[in-house]
């Protein structure tokens, strides 16, 4: 009977150890999992970073884009109405040319309105949010 329950302890023991060593195996499995995990994150958070300064960057240039194709379209329509006006007021030239003068100044200024709008980009129409999440932090 004593020779039976030191076998008794000795298995045991060793089914022991098994299970503490199969333990230690999945505590490192876990431990690298996470590891992976928070590399992953990081990741995916530099992805995301880097997709929303894409997309700011897109955003300003189609705005650009657009821009620069209703300044040359209002060029080419002013330019078509000054020629016809000019036909139409040919014996008042200076006149005019002082009122067209006067005109073209002023376009130049609204010009450089849009144009400094435009290097504000779209990004400053965008609400502040408390977030932090493409805006200003309220309460910061």
């Amino acid at each position: 009977m004593a020779g039976s329950g030191g076998d008794s302890y000795t298995h045991a023991r060793q089914q022991c150890d098994v299970a503490l060593g199969v333990m230690r195996d999945n505590m490192k499995m876990l431990a690298e999992r996470d590891v992976k995990l928070h590399d992953l994150q990081d990741k995916s958070t530099a992805f995301q970073t880097t997709s929303e300064r894409f997309q700011r960057h897109t955003t300003t240039l189609s705005w650009k884009t657009r821009w620069q194709q209703y300044r040359f379209y209002a060029f080419i329509g002013a330019l078509v109405v000054w020629g016809l006006l000019l036909i139409l007021f040919r014996q008042h030239l200076l006149a005019y040319v002082i009122i067209s003068s006067s005109l073209l100044g002023a376009a130049f200024g609204v010009f450089k309105l849009f144009e400094r709008r435009l290097s504000l980009g779209p990004e400053s129409e965008q609400p502040l949010t408390a977030s932090g999440h493409g805006g200003t932090q309220l309460g910061a």
